[in-house]
């Protein structure tokens, strides 16, 4: 298990840098620590700074709000704004089926994107905050 953690230990730098190329990192990494049991070494007041800092710019393509809310799954935390969420998902439902990556016209379902959007919606859903549904 130790080869994790120097993986682990890039997260702070990453938390410092404010953008989205880091968000895919932060998830994996909180992933990785809660899976091997060493959630402590997690700077969790930070990781959710960062993810309230990246939230508007998230919602630019699905697998950027897959990461956020999955994210905020593992801490627990919810994203600020739950309803501007929701809404980006539902733009990138497709009228054949499935979720493409962003709402653009020619957009394309996927397999992955689909799983993104169900764990998205499910989240928004299913997890409780005080007593309420986020959504």
């Amino acid at each position: 298990m130790p080869g994790f953690l120097p993986a682990v230990r890039t997260i702070p730098f990453i938390l410092n840098a404010n953008d989205l190329s880091g968000l895919a990192t932060v998830f994996y990494g909180t992933a990785i620590l809660k899976l091997i049991g060493k959630e402590s070494l997690l700077p969790r007041k930070d990781v959710l700074l960062f993810l309230q800092e990246v939230e508007p710019l998230a919602l630019s393509y699905l697998e950027y709000c897959y990461y956020l809310t999955a994210t905020h799954s593992l801490l627990p935390g919810k994203p600020n704004h739950p309803e501007e969420l929701l809404s980006f998902v539902k733009k990138c439902a497709c009228r054949q089926g499935g979720f493409a990556r962003s709402p653009h016209p020619c957009g394309l379902p996927t397999l992955i994107t689909t799983y993104q959007a169900t764990f998205i919606l499910s989240f928004l859903f299913n997890s409780k905050s005080e007593g309420t549904i986020l959504v």
